[in-house]
């Protein structure tokens, strides 16, 4: 009995050195057997096809009161215009890989349904790796925390990297995990928690999330200027990488 409290009082001082050098891990760490979980009160979920970008923001907008479907959705962003969709995965799921000039527009198109986007994005260091590892991890964990804080204020966030380099929607978080709906739901299978340093990602990461109201225009008007930009976006160069 004398030799086991030893060994166990050794260990637990070296535990505690350890967590006393490295003070920013969270708490959970510390309490491995304490729950941390928190989630907005009425969850977003992802709703639509295969395109998660759309579906992601579809379900962000319905919880924020905006009723519409994702393909009206789709057609008013313009995403369902573009003549060249690059980088189908195997999923189905569609890379962040359209130019910069149609996201864009894209964005354009989303912010008309009176809501501004905020959008945070920072590259890889190690891009086209499918694990992260390295430096990655401690960026992974930095976003980690930067979502916890949104979600805190009772805001979903549209997060890439969700089951094989996918768009999702972060309705909450449970220790070190992130708490999904995604394209699972549309499949019919159970979300599963993803643990931050778990994300799929291509070069960068990048989430969003709406913030502040803005003042919505007439239908009239942002359906003629979601047509001009299907107009821009089917036949422009620079929303095409096959032209």
């Amino acid at each position: 009995v004398k030799s086991f409290k030893v060994i166990s009082n050794n260990t637990l001082n070296e535990q505690e050195q350890i967590l006393n050098e490295w003070p920013g891990w969270p708490g959970f760490l510390k309490e491995p057997r304490l729950i941390n979980e928190v989630k907005v009160s009425t969850p977003s979920l992802y709703e639509g096809g295969w395109n998660s970008y759309i579906s992601s923001i579809t379900g962000v907008l319905n919880f924020l009161g905006v009723q519409h479907d994702y393909i009206y959705i789709s057609g008013i962003t313009g995403y369902c215009f573009l003549v060249s969709i690059p980088g189908i995965l195997r999923t189905s799921l569609i890379k962040e890989s359209n130019p910069t000039e149609a996201w864009k527009e894209i964005y354009k198109g989303t912010e008309s349904f009176g809501w501004e986007l905020n959008k945070w994005e920072q590259k890889r260091n190690q891009p086209g790796k499918w694990n992260l590892i390295g430096k990655d991890v401690e960026l992974a964990f930095e976003v980690f925390n930067k979502v916890k804080e949104i979600i805190d204020n009772e805001t979903p966030v549209i997060l890439f990297g969700i089951h094989g380099a996918g768009f999702g929607i972060i309705n909450g978080y449970r220790n070190d995990s992130y708490l999904v709906s995604s394209y699972f739901r549309k499949e019919g299978r159970n979300e599963v928690p993803i643990r931050f340093d778990q994300l799929r990602i291509l070069n960068k990461f990048i989430y969003y999330y709406f913030g502040k109201k803005k003042e919505k225009e007439e239908n009239e008007i942002f359906e003629r200027k979601a047509l001009e930009r299907a107009l821009k976006f089917t036949k422009g160069i620079k929303y095409s990488k096959l032209c």
